[in-house]
């Protein structure tokens, strides 16, 4: 207590002694963040809009490429004809023309009256569908010689049709044969903009005719905010305006020439300040390290050491018992599986899992805190060969961890609670097809294991209270909690446990740990 009342004196003389210079400079630093902060956004939104723009009408050149491609067909036309009804033939051209598109995309060939002919990938309505051609995207196909393009927001809410149609009709010496129908879906577009980053999008026709958003409102249509305004009427530029809404939240937009696409999105958060705080924070600790180094006695020095080395102490001992808290979890639960099995008379199986269990035990009581992903996965192994037993093929577990990954160290026994909790827990309801999908890769100096199940699900809330230590961990959330700690002990503040849903069901758990290249010596 006494070094503690004497750490904390220092502290207030170190901040008292370095407050005029701290302030001047954080004046400073506050003015240069906010310029290049407002910079950095411009560009950085502005561009992300113009080449989200541009890649719609690029989408768009695709689809309208397709429907040409198969209005020039000689078989089609034959068959609409009734010349030459090949129907084998145009279905193969159908699939062949949507080989490469986004998953999301649909093309279709309609008779004069209407009539759904031929369908490939997704549509809204299947073949014999009758469609009215008097109407909407028909009509305007029947007054122009090229294809048309018409863009939808959602059927009604959670309902969603095509948000782009492509339509051609099919004419030979004036006489209109039939149409070719290309409708792109959400996940269609969604896919083609993967790369980009969409949060607070929205996007529009020429006529401001909002299409897609991801913009936290969700409205698609005609919305207030844009439609019917002058804000987005400037000449095109090479990078783009800007305008506020009546929320005061700043709008990027970009307008394509061909076909007056308009991407349009909210300004987004920006973590480039966030990092250079960071960088000008370390250089405040620089300063007062100095200082603390120039005025501070040898005695306080010692009582620092004496501080940390009680904190790393407690540290070490938190770890040391989460890990004990894991080791005779699974162990007990084995030599259940085994007594059961030997009850029955099923000795092979008890040999090989016994055999299993040796393999798992070497690993697991090893005096060495960590390991290698490789042995981490030789763990899973053989614990996947002890659980074949209880599941008997109605699980299928896939492993997919790059060889770049392998060399790295991980804290001891950190993935296979997880592996347990997603058998015992996410599938024991599972009478058939449960499947479980573990995969690394790396983010930077970080390794991000999930692992992915088909089950019951989980309440999210519950768990990530727990997680953020809200509650006592209990039941089949003990095993995440002591994960979560252990990847937070081992490593910073990044790392740790996130649990989200799959849908339609099912639960994934992303582990987030520091990529060792070494072992660490902690």
């Amino acid at each position: 207590m006494q070094a503690l009342r004497y750490h904390k004196r220092l502290q207030l003389y170190m901040i008292f002694a370095g407050v005029v210079p701290v302030l001047l400079l954080s004046v400073g630093v506050l003015v240069y963040l906010h310029q290049t902060t407002e910079d950095t956004e411009a560009q950085k939104v502005g561009q992300n809009v113009r080449s989200i723009a541009l890649q719609v009408e690029a989408e768009i050149d695709r689809c309208r490429k397709i429907t040409d491609s198969l209005a020039a067909s000689k078989e089609l036309r034959d068959y609409l004809r009734g010349t030459e009804p090949d129907a084998a033939s145009v279905y193969s051209q159908l699939f062949l023309l949507l080989r490469g598109m986004q998953a999301g995309a649909g093309l279709q060939v309609i008779s004069v009256s209407g009539e759904s002919l031929f369908s490939a990938g997704r549509t809204t309505y299947p073949s014999g569908y009758r469609y009215n051609t008097n109407w909407g995207e028909f009509r305007q196909a029947q007054a122009a010689q090229e294809s048309v393009v018409i863009s939808a927001d959602r059927v009604e809410a959670g309902r969603y049709g095509p948000v782009l149609i492509v339509c051609k009709a099919m004419r030979q010496d004036g006489e209109i044969l039939g149409y070719i129908l290309m409708a792109m879906y959400r996940p269609a577009l969604e896919g083609a903009l993967a790369s980009y980053d969409t949060r607070g999008l929205r996007i529009t026709d020429a006529h401001h005719y909002v299409f897609f958003t991801t913009a936290a409102d969700g409205r698609e249509g005609f919305v207030p905010e844009i439609t019917g305004t002058s804000r987005f009427r400037d000449p095109l530029g090479a990078w783009a305006h800007f305008g506020t809404e009546d929320s005061g939240t700043r709008l990027y937009y970009y307008q394509a020439e061909k076909y007056g696409i308009m991407a349009v999105q909210e300004q987004a958060t920006n973590w480039d300040h966030f990092y250079l705080l960071r960088r000008i924070i370390f250089g405040f600790d620089a300063m007062i390290l100095l200082l603390s180094l120039l005025f501070l006695v040898p005695r306080a020095r010692r009582l620092l050491e004496e501080i940390r080395q009680r904190e790393e102490t407690l540290r070490m001992a938190q770890i040391k018992g989460l890990e004990e808290q894991i080791k005779p979890h699974f162990i007990y639960n084995t030599l259940d599986l085994i007594k059961w099995m030997a009850k029955r008379g099923d000795q092979e199986s008890v040999a090989r899992i016994a055999v299993a269990l040796g393999r798992l035990l070497r690993r697991v009581l090893g005096r060495s805190a960590f390991v290698q992903v490789r042995e981490e996965a030789e763990i899973l192994e053989a614990y996947l060969i002890i659980q074949q037993k209880r599941f008997s093929g109605r699980v299928q577990v896939t492993v997919q961890i790059p060889e770049a990954l392998y060399d790295c160290y991980l804290p001891k026994l950190i993935l296979q609670p997880v592996l347990e909790n997603a058998l015992k827990h996410g599938l024991k309801d599972v009478q058939e097809e449960g499947r479980i999908e573990i995969i690394g890769r790396q983010e930077a100096a970080y390794m991000v294991f999930t692992i992915r199940d088909n089950g019951c699900g989980i309440d999210i809330r519950e768990v990530q209270r727990q997680l953020e230590g809200g509650a006592e961990a209990t039941g089949e959330h003990v095993g995440l909690r002591n994960v979560h700690l252990r990847a937070k002990l081992n490593g910073d503040a990044s790392c740790g446990v996130s649990v989200t849903s799959v849908s339609p069901h099912g639960t994934q758990v992303a582990i987030r740990l520091v990529a060792w290249k070494e072992m660490p010596k902690l």
